[in-house]
């Protein structure tokens, strides 16, 4: 059984040529022969375009990674300028925003910068490092942490979307170090983000509006969810039920479908931390029904997730800020 997807993340300043097939078949073998991603340095703000980008991302895809590139914002540039750059030079990878480099600005004023970065593509995770996440920095589609502990997966905040375990990772057959990464998403996100078919031969794009997935428990199909709950079946998919059809619930801000510890039946979760349960999926409970004294204020789910303990006796949900409510177990 595959394990989790293990990555790297590559600039000019690593040693050129990069050996990539070297490097699938290392982070390949690492992660139990789940396919591995490349993240490849493509602009930085708007005065600077990796020279190596464009073969790089040649010759990652080749070697056979999934490939996405990043844009290092710069705290003096742009924003939208920033983007127009990136999206000129990416090939079309899927984008991620480094977040480091605040040039001067304090930190409530780098975070505005930020929060304008991300409205150019909030599909883009961030990069952030711990002091980042701890000060509220935007993480509108996750984050990409950097925590250089050398244990993928052992994060400063739960929710974490990619692990960047180590800087000075090396790899037989490379020349230099690497950052190394480990993603700690969902199976549908990974599709997602970048753009592999889900089970059943479709992507994300094919179903309207879709915000979310999950692959089911054999691996052979999958669950695709909208804002307003209307979950679409693919591959070997059995429908459980939809908010759009209990003529009962009126939303419009789901953000993620979750599966059942059985599998037979899936979770939704709202936005603002409501669980909906259908199928064998037991519902425990849910953030806007705990007194206010236990929520400390609103949060929001949207870059959260939900985590079911084990035997599918309760979950956790996790909000965008890292906070964490139990139910159930």
């Amino acid at each position: 059984m595959p394990g989790p997807h293990y990555g790297v993340d590559v600039s000019s300043n690593n040693a050129h040529p990069i050996n990539w097939p070297a490097l699938f078949t290392y982070l390949s073998a690492r992660g139990g022969g789940a396919k591995p991603f490349a993240i490849i340095k493509i602009s930085q703000g708007t005065g600077y375009v990796n020279p190596d980008a464009s073969g790089d991302i040649a010759a990652a895809k080749a070697a056979g990674f999934v490939v996405g590139g990043y844009l290092m914002d710069q705290g003096n540039d742009d924003p939208a300028a920033e983007e127009a750059v990136f999206r000129a030079n990416s090939a079309g990878v899927p984008q991620f925003d480094d977040d480091e480099l605040p040039e001067g600005l304090s930190t409530q004023a780098y975070i505005a910068h930020l929060q304008s970065l991300v409205a150019q593509d909030p599909g883009a995770p961030d990069y952030l490092n711990q002091s980042e996440e701890d000060e509220g920095f935007p993480a509108e589609a996750g984050i990409w942490e950097a925590n250089y502990n050398g244990q993928p997966g052992v994060t400063h905040r739960p929710g974490v979307l990619i692990h960047q375990f180590t800087a000075t990772g090396q790899v037989p057959g490379c020349a230099g170090e690497f950052d190394l990464n480990c993603w700690l998403g969902s199976e549908a996100q990974f599709s997602q983000f970048f753009g592999l078919p889900l089970p059943g031969g479709m992507q994300m794009g094919d179903f309207p509006g879709a915000v979310a997935a999950e692959i089911t428990a054999d691996g052979n199909g999958a669950w695709v969810v909208t804002p307003n709950g209307n979950v679409y079946t693919a591959g070997d998919a059995q429908e459980y039920g939809t908010l759009t059809t209990d003529g009962v619930t009126d939303v419009d801000d789901i953000v993620g479908i979750f599966r059942s510890w059985a599998g037979n039946g899936y979770y939704l979760l709202g936005a603002d931390g409501a669980v909906y349960a259908f199928g064998d999926a037991a519902f425990h409970g849910s953030y806007p029904g705990l007194p206010a004294a236990d929520t400390q204020g609103q949060r929001s789910f949207g870059g959260g997730s939900l985590k079911l303990h084990f035997g599918g006796t309760g979950y956790t949900l996790v909000a965008l800020d890292g906070s964490r409510y139990g139910f159930g177990s």
